[in-house]
């Protein structure tokens, strides 16, 4: 009877040990694997949102070069690390250009972000590095993309399921830019 109760108690340590690894792997940060990038409009009003976009053209066009040179994360973190005053003086010119007179914020910071499903692949929530462009309050909707590596995702699904086009703009200009050069 005794050595019947030693087990079970095995086994429920057994249990309860194998429990906690697998919680303590499913919750590591992963940011070390990945750098995002998002452009957070002012606001959800219509020209805001547009203005959105005109600065992520321009931010493309800047920083694809200089990813395509990059062979790590160290790479590119350090690079978009001394970028941050360029990409910030890019995003003014942008915004100005466009009629708005709002500031913006380039900061290269880790934040949490929720699960996201991609056909196949997930990118689980958690800290990420991220460039994070804020144009005026930062309050609006967002563009986003991964910057390291430079992912497409083609038929992804948002968190509640829905189908999702996406496809990575840097990742498409990043290889054009090779075949170029």
């Amino acid at each position: 009877m005794k050595s019947k109760f030693v087990y079970i108690v095995l086994a429920a340590f057994g249990i309860l040990l194998i429990f906690l690894v697998n919680f303590t792997i499913n919750s590591k940060k992963t940011d070390a694997q990945y750098i995002r990038l998002h452009i957070r409009a002012n606001s959800d009003c219509s020209h805001d949102q547009a203005l959105k976009y005109k600065v992520k053209d321009e931010v493309i066009q800047y920083i694809t070069p200089r990813l395509a040179q990059c062979e790590s994360f160290d790479d590119v973190y350090k690079l978009i690390l001394k970028s941050q005053d360029q990409l910030k003086d890019i995003c003014n010119r942008a915004v100005y250009k466009n009629g708005h007179n709002y500031e913006t914020n380039v900061a290269l910071k880790k934040e949490y972000f929720p699960t996201r499903y991609y056909d196949g692949y997930t990118l689980k929530e958690g800290e990420y590095t991220a460039l994070i462009i804020e144009l005026g309050q930062g309050e609006g909707d967002n563009w986003w993309c991964v910057i390291y590596p430079p992912l497409c995702f083609l038929d992804a699904q948002d968190q509640d399921g829905e189908q999702i086009k996406y496809k990575s703009k840097i990742y498409e200009l990043i290889k054009q830019w090779k075949k170029e050069n």
